[in-house]
């Protein structure tokens, strides 16, 4: 689901709770801002982060923005 700031904060517990069924992407005047996920999915992504470190310098928000656009269009369709 898509949520405003506004939304976000004012649903916060609908929120977390949603987060545990699918990413919830927080949107600022059309623009992804955050997305709330699972712990377990954020603490395998930080796995996979830190592997990947080891093998590359790619700077990691530029994979995790990379991410967001893909489940961004994943969610709009």
């Amino acid at each position: 689901m898509v949520w405003t700031i506004e939304e976000a904060q004012q649903k916060l517990t609908t929120l977390i709770n949603a987060a545990s069924i699918e990413p919830q992407l927080i949107y600022k005047q059309d623009r992804p801002v955050a997305a709330i996920v699972e712990a377990e999915l954020f603490q395998e992504f930080i796995l996979w982060h830190q592997q990947r470190q080891k093998d590359s310098q790619v700077d990691p928000f530029i994979q995790l923005r990379q991410i967001l656009r893909i489940i961004r269009d994943w969610v709009s369709w």
